[in-house]
């Protein structure tokens, strides 16, 4: 990730959007595709499972996973801002001793990161421009269940994309989103050694679940 990105990601997700993101996860739990992801994940068998999380935000699939009986966490995020508020979610569900957090780009952590069995990235891959490089080196560190919220490739998406863009721009906020191909990725994963389990939609978003054969 270019060094500009990683700063328009600690500008936008900054502390006043964290603490209402946190708020809004106290109040409601986990929503939307997220929610969809968790339960295919539930869904298979991931007791004493340990799991990366990537660019988890307020981390509501560490919790959700954690409560469903996961191991170890690693936490990593380009946003402080909420590897503290997830921190402080983890320390009020009593596991905060099972969680290594780290702050910065995922693809230059990943030489120091531990593989996991599972690997989560909730509305990531949107957010980072080289995405071979992070697919391919998040999916290496995955042994066994692989989790990706991302937008759909339709119309509707693509006038949100270069809304956000245009604003971002405007507000001089280095940041841009992105839409990656679909198929790009599955076969990336494929050729990493993936297979598909499960896919659900929405009109914006989609989640999907990989196994590793």
């Amino acid at each position: 990730m270019s060094c500009c990105q990683c700063q328009g990601i600690e500008a936008l997700f900054n502390d006043r959007v964290a603490r209402r993101e946190l708020r809004k996860y106290n109040k409601r739990g986990a929503t939307g595709m997220t929610v969809k992801l968790i339960q295919a994940i539930k869904r298979e068998s991931i007791v004493s499972l340990s799991l990366m999380d990537i660019g988890g935000g307020v981390g509501a699939i560490q919790h959700e996973l954690v409560e469903a009986g996961a191991g170890n966490i690693v936490s990593v995020d380009a946003a402080p801002a909420y590897l503290e508020a997830s921190r402080q979610i983890a320390d009020r569900l009593n596991y905060l001793d099972r969680v290594e957090y780290h702050q910065g780009d995922f693809v230059e952590l990943a030489a120091d990161l531990p593989a996991s069995d599972i690997v989560t990235l909730d509305k990531v891959v949107c957010c980072y421009p080289a995405m071979e490089a992070l697919v391919s080196k998040s999916a290496q560190l995955t042994r066994r269940y692989y989790g990706l919220v991302l937008p759909r490739e339709n119309w509707l998406v693509v006038i949100i994309q270069h809304i956000i863009n245009l604003v971002t721009s405007l507000r001089r906020v280095p940041f841009k989103m992105y839409i990656h191909s679909h198929e790009q990725i599955s076969s990336l994963l494929r050729k990493i050694g993936f297979e598909e389990i499960s896919t659900k939609q929405d009109i914006f978003w989609q989640a999907n679940l990989y196994r590793r054969r």
